[in-house]
């Protein structure tokens, strides 16, 4: 990997010095004529389609059964589809969709509750399981989660949680008092678990656990009731959201954050109960739900909390929020019982673009933040930048990688070059003024072997080709784990 490192080739946005503005408002949009009845889960696959669930049969004038793709243009089913809804999505590196829910059959194929689609058909998970699955997650190793209404899996004996290797189901220690209706895993393979329980493993847990792949721990005294939802930010903090108004023993709204120590509250919360989360790559947290105010503003249904206050996208909607995904580029879809999103039709589902971000941007595949992929796959890393009122600030231009615990800075001769990740110990890419970067390539590889790779794109001033992190700076970055 670190010959391919050296050997990126010549970056092509120094050539794109075009003067060309970002003019993207805030706004919502629909996917089309929307589906046929109430959304109940949404999820974005590695690449950015979208999938949906829902007692609907119908998407964009496509008949479908119980679940859809939006690609971004059009609708489509997923072969004959499933007899009932999915409540819950999750994604495997490669793109695979699991799926499990309130249904036995996919797509013909006898699937108890649960199966998975590759793209083209839909196959079993073994016997699956005994009762509806209401929440699924995935590991970096491929390992499967599921919880829900089950006490059997695949023959074994589970108590409402259970973990799928891909050949055969086993019990996550004593299991859970109740189930789970919402998983996520951290960037260290921890699993939280919110949902209907108040014990996990033995141990009492108040509506919220951790897994640490041995053992069950709780998070303080909890949670005071009902967990729908949970989201992890870039460094970790774990916010949940249901219809609680007590966290520890901090007095909160229907939402709540986990510093990894303590429990703390968002501002003065929501009206209502919070049951969707997502949390995009610059830190904003959304929240949908049952609730008309957050903070005290008027929201309706939906919301968006920057750390210090919460603010409403364009006056929310006309009917609850159920389900929240993040795509590739910081946009939101929305999926509940609404019919309008911001004043525009949208049947049952929305998306919501965000502002421009000002400054240096850099994705993967797509997606800003983190991306998850197969060492079978491609990897795409692309920039752009957007100067707002910073055109024709003179500053030095910066591209770093971090590729396990080596690092690189690309040269001023388009070359990658190894570094002892001393920031005095690196040069930038080009040292000028601001201008606007349409988004460009900056490399592609195949075949990365397993691990984790960390790329950035900044910009400092003063113009003097020192990374003075301690000095003005506006980066981002992102982060690619293969698997």
């Amino acid at each position: 990997m670190k010959t391919k490192l050296m050997h990126f080739g010549v970056i092509a946005f120094l050539a794109i010095l075009m003067n060309v503005s970002e003019t993207r408002a805030q706004v919502w949009t629909n996917l089309g004529s929307g589906v046929g009845a109430p959304v109940l889960k949404v999820e974005c696959d590695p690449t950015g389609n979208l999938y949906a669930s829902g007692n609907f049969t119908n998407a964009g004038g496509v008949a479908v059964n119980y679940i859809a793709k939006w690609d971004g243009a059009s609708w489509s089913s997923l072969g004959s589809g499933l007899d009932a809804e999915a409540r819950a999505f999750a994604f495997t590196a490669n793109g695979d969709l699991y799926a499990g829910g309130l249904f036995t059959n996919a797509g013909g194929v006898v699937a108890n509750y649960i199966a998975k689609w590759d793209g083209t058909t839909w196959t079993n998970l073994g016997n699956g399981l005994s009762d509806p699955i209401l929440a699924l997650t995935v590991d970096a190793g491929g390992n499967l989660y599921a919880s829900g209404l089950f006490t059997n899996a695949g023959g074994v004996a589970v108590n409402f949680i259970a973990k799928w290797d891909g050949a055969s189901w086993t019990s996550l220690g004593s299991g859970l008092s109740g189930p789970a209706l919402v998983l996520t895993i951290d960037v260290g393979g921890n699993l939280y678990a919110g949902g209907a329980f108040t014990n996990a493993g033995g141990v009492e847990a108040n509506y919220i656990a951790k897994w640490d792949g041995t053992s069950w721990t709780n998070l303080d005294s909890g949670l005071g009731s009902l967990v729908y939802a949970l989201a992890l930010d870039a460094d970790g903090k774990l916010y949940a959201g249901g219809v609680f108004t007590n966290a520890g023993a901090v007095a909160v709204n229907y939402i709540a954050k986990w510093d990894g120590t303590s429990w703390s509250s968002l501002g003065s919360g929501m009206s209502g109960p919070a049951i969707a989360l997502a949390v995009e790559a610059g830190g904003d947290l959304y929240a949908g739900g049952l609730f008309a105010t957050a903070g005290g503003v008027p929201v309706y249904g939906i919301a968006k909390w920057d750390g210090s206050s919460w603010a409403s996208l364009s006056g929310g909607m006309n009917s609850p929020v159920y389900t929240l995904a993040l795509g590739p580029d910081d946009n939101i879809y929305a999926g509940g019982l609404f019919t309008e999103a911001g004043g525009v039709m949208a049947n049952y589902i929305a998306e919501w673009m965000p502002a421009p971000v000002i400054g240096p941007v850099i994705k993967a595949n797509g997606w800003r933040g983190h991306h998850t992929m197969s060492h079978s796959g491609d990897l795409s890393i692309r920039v752009r930048l957007n100067p707002g009122l910073l055109r024709g600030l003179d500053v030095d231009w910066w591209l770093i990688a971090l590729a396990g615990s080596s690092w690189y800075y690309m040269d001023s001769t388009y070359q990658w070059t190894a570094f002892n990740g001393n920031p005095a110990n690196c040069h930038p890419v080009y040292a000028g003024s601001v201008f606007n970067l349409p988004e460009a390539p900056l490399l592609n590889l195949s075949g990365m072997p397993a691990g984790s790779y960390t790329f950035w794109f900044a910009i400092d001033n003063p113009m003097n080709g020192i990374l003075n992190v301690d000095a003005w700076m506006l980066y981002d970055a992102v982060t690619v784990s293969v698997q």
